[in-house]
């Protein structure tokens, strides 16, 4: 079941438009405002230009900030920084011409920062990111979490292997980051795709329709080593993370290599990260989540099956699961999954009979079923027949998997509180054994007990989880 508790947004324009106001994120633009400045050797001409902030054109409203990153940069050859500029603010010949029309190399929001103020100027190297909150959530990949923002993007050009728009996550450990680029293509043919490691041509990349000017919250989830890609709660890419290799000197334009992004360990970035591209994007409200679950093609079923009036709206049409979650379901914040095949195969012998598998009969030569096997049943066809008859049968879940635990003393010693052993024991081996599906009653159990009732009260769950994990073997009973 899908994990719906938040933990407070970094950025949420509906309190505040200004992006920067929660303390999370700032902007960054390269090449720098106000000033910009070249390295040696010098050019003939002479004078420091000065460079717009594209943030100074944004605007605010309640659904985000609105960027466009179609700024300007120098002809020539691009540097970062003099030590002789940082020192004593020096105009110095740069040897540049301005051009209105090029791309600005960088410019959007992260929750990196440069701290000018241990600079030392004569050495660049000395420039390093430094988060702008040290209470910034902690991005653990090991552990697995969820990057949410609502993205709009109104306008896209790029080179190829280049996005106007990219989402970079680096998590805690920079090995485990993901690039994401948004290309315009129109006719609801955009797409995402992943950056290789190499950012030599194009990763991994959607393949199912898209629209990117139109509003969408996107969630970028990991876990392990993987990533996936959520729109409107709907998985549409997925793939390993990636350990980039960045060198920053070869950038355009180029910047320190102790500034390294792909290096800052919990990092996000939202804008144009490239002198090859540019985009005018809105950026909404952003959030760090726990772990969150998306619809998936192998979910359209379960997502049926825990919703009746879905049921009856739309039988078993997967397509029509796909298209309601998608417009409705994740903004009305419904469970994916909150049906037990199991449970329901459990709860009625004749479904037993029929869809029940016994693992040395289901993985003999010319069957074949892992998953059959592993379980006791075959989860899709249960779930099909809950949806296309079961349901209006009248039939429901009854059989408890903590319950049948609880009633035999040896499955407890056997299982533990393992409740997926307990449902593929009982359509197995327990339902031809005669065995009771439910012995236990947990509230005698409780009203035993004066120290059970003080730390659960009335809750039969956990009193009946406590006797498996505990009570049997601290000897205790329900009579």
């Amino acid at each position: 079941m899908e994990n719906l508790t938040f933990v407070p947004k970094i950025y949420d324009p509906t309190i505040n438009p200004n992006p920067l106001a929660s303390g999370f994120l700032t902007y960054g633009q390269l090449p720098v405002s106000p000033l910009y400045v070249s390295p040696l050797p010098l050019g003939p001409t002479t004078d420091l230009f000065e460079v717009p902030s594209l943030y100074t054109t944004a605007t605010q409203s309640a659904a985000g900030v609105t960027l466009n990153t179609n700024g300007s940069v120098f002809n020539g050859l691009v540097g970062y920084s003099l030590p002789l500029f940082i020192a004593n603010g020096s105009k110095v010949p740069t040897g540049r011409t301005f051009s209105a029309t090029a791309n600005t190399g960088y410019a959007g929001f992260t929750n990196y920062t440069i701290d000018l103020s241990n600079v030392n100027p004569l050495n660049l190297n000395s420039i390093a990111l430094t988060p702008v909150n040290p209470s910034f959530p902690i991005l653990n990949a090991a552990q697995g979490f969820t990057l949410e923002f609502d993205l709009t993007v109104l306008q896209e050009s790029s080179a190829a292997g280049r996005a106007g728009f990219s989402a970079l996550i680096v998590s805690n450990d920079p090995a485990k980051s993901i690039e994401l680029g948004f290309k315009e293509q129109g006719n609801g043919t955009d797409r995402v795709f992943a950056q290789n490691a190499n950012f030599i041509g194009e990763g991994e990349t959607s393949s199912v329709p898209l629209e990117i000017s139109q509003t969408k919250t996107y969630r970028v989830s990991f876990t392990g080593n993987t990533y996936s890609l959520s729109a409107n709660g709907v998985e549409i890419l997925t793939g390993a993370l990636r350990d980039y290799v960045f060198n920053p000197a070869t950038s355009n334009p180029p910047f320190p290599g102790s500034a390294n992004p792909y290096e800052a360990k919990n990092l996000i970035f939202f804008g144009d990260n490239t002198d090859q591209a540019r985009a005018q994007f809105t950026l909404g409200q952003v959030a760090v989540l726990p772990l969150q679950q998306s619809l998936t093609p192998g979910l359209y079923d379960d997502y049926l099956a825990s919703h009746p009036d879905l049921i009856q709206a739309f039988g078993y049409n997967l397509a029509a699961a796909k298209t309601h979650y998608e417009n409705f379901g994740f903004k009305e914040r419904r469970a994916i999954d909150t049906f037990s095949e199991g449970e329901y195969i459990a709860s009625y012998d004749d479904l037993i009979n029929v869809y029940g598998y016994d693992p040395r009969v289901v993985l003999s030569p010319g069957n074949g079923n892992p998953t059959a096997a592993t379980l006791g049943y075959d989860p899709t066809a249960v779930t099909e027949h809950y949806i296309r008859f079961g349901y209006s049968e009248g039939r429901s879940v009854t059989f408890q998997a903590d319950e049948y635990l609880a009633s035999h003393g040896d499955l407890i010693q056997a299982y533990g509180y393992n409740l997926t052993e307990a449902v593929r024991h009982f359509i197995v081996f327990g339902s031809k054994e005669g065995r009771s599906r439910d012995l236990f009653d947990a509230n005698a159990y409780l009203n035993k007990y004066t120290d059970l009732q003080t730390a659960f009260g009335s809750n039969l769950d956990a009193a009946t989880r406590h006797f498996v994990e505990f009570g049997f073997a601290e000897g205790r009973s329900a009579v």
